[in-house]
């Protein structure tokens, strides 16, 4: 494991094949969030493709369908398995004006 992972996105992953067993950093919005059990899963979409993700731990509070995720784990066989996630706190043309 490289001292910092890569960000990357669902086409990347689906596209290059070069991340097998890598650590990386999926960014995109979350789809088909499941919460109901131990293991969270959800789908990390890019408008091109989507990730299965796996999670077991502590949900973030603002994590919710629609919102763009960092998802930081390990790529293997066409899922992430998510060690740690960020959900961005502002999105679009919902960002605040600097005061």
């Amino acid at each position: 494991m490289s001292a910092s992972a890569e960000f990357v996105t669902p086409t990347a992953l689906s596209e290059d094949g070069d991340h097998e067993g890598d650590w990386v950093n999926l960014e995109g919005t979350v789809e088909d969030l499941d919460a109901s059990g131990e293991r969270t899963t959800f789908a990390v979409n890019d408008g091109n493709y989507s990730v299965p993700v796996t999670y077991e731990g502590t949900l973030p509070d603002t994590m919710q369908e629609g919102r763009v995720v960092v998802a930081k784990g390990r790529y293997e066989d066409g899922t992430l398995t998510a060690q740690q996630l960020s959900v961005r706190a502002h999105e679009g043309e919902e960002r605040p004006d600097d005061v």
